[in-house]
């Protein structure tokens, strides 16, 4: 286990350092190595994320929930590549059994993500009061990036609702 997460780091680091390449060859060979792992799968997704491959992120994200059992990281990743794509429902699924899980186990570190990319799916499946109530959760300060829409604030992110529930 301590050298399975010892290569996580090392391509954890690779990533930071955009050695892209470089962080994939590892972890496709992590997960040649250790095809049982829910961690080399949610590795090797968060590779394929930061290389702008969707489908393959979550073709691992996917797999990384068959593994075990789901965690709030999986599914946030997940929802925000289902958002990605404009799979709205899907999106928000994953955002609210994430929420579940943080409530479940008192594991919150991912709360204000789920709740600011389930106000976005909510947008986008237009249920704006819903989305109203997720961006409540959000720190006036909170920022994300996504491909979809780029930087966007909790500011942002009311007037999208506002606009569009008029």
């Amino acid at each position: 286990m301590e050298l399975l997460e010892a290569q996580i780091k090392k391509i954890q680091s690779l990533c930071s350092s955009g050695k892209f390449v470089e962080a994939m060859e590892l972890a496709r060979e992590l997960v040649l190595k250790n095809p049982s792992s829910q961690s080399a799968f949610r590795c090797r997704a968060n590779v394929h994320n930061a290389m702008n491959d969707i489908p393959l992120a979550l073709a691992d994200c996917d797999e990384a929930i068959k593994l075990g059992e789901a965690e709030p990281h999986d599914l946030c990743l997940r929802a925000q590549l289902h958002y990605d794509l404009g799979n709205y429902q899907a999106s928000e699924s994953d955002c609210t059994r994430a929420l579940e899980i943080g409530e479940a186990t008192k594991f919150h570190y991912y709360d204000e993500y789920c709740h600011f990319f389930r106000s976005v799916a909510r947008i986008g499946l237009r249920q704006y009061e819903m989305a109203f109530e997720d961006a409540d959760f959000v720190k006036d300060n909170f920022v994300i990036f996504t491909r979809r829409d780029g930087k966007v604030t909790k500011q942002d992110l009311m007037k999208r609702i506002v606009g569009k529930s008029k």
